[in-house]
């Protein structure tokens, strides 16, 4: 837990959510894609 704690710190979520859908949205992919190559389900994604 305490790696988990360490790659957290100093994470911030709305701008780290800002560059993924930019990096997203560059590459042409909907947000379906990325949670398909991941393997999860799009609504985990979305979220």
């Amino acid at each position: 837990m305490a790696t988990i704690d360490f790659l957290m710190t100093g994470l911030d979520m709305s701008a780290f959510s800002g560059r993924l859908k930019a990096q997203r949205e560059a590459r042409g992919l909907t947000q379906t894609r990325p949670a398909e190559m991941i393997d999860v389900q799009p609504r985990a994604y979305n979220r």
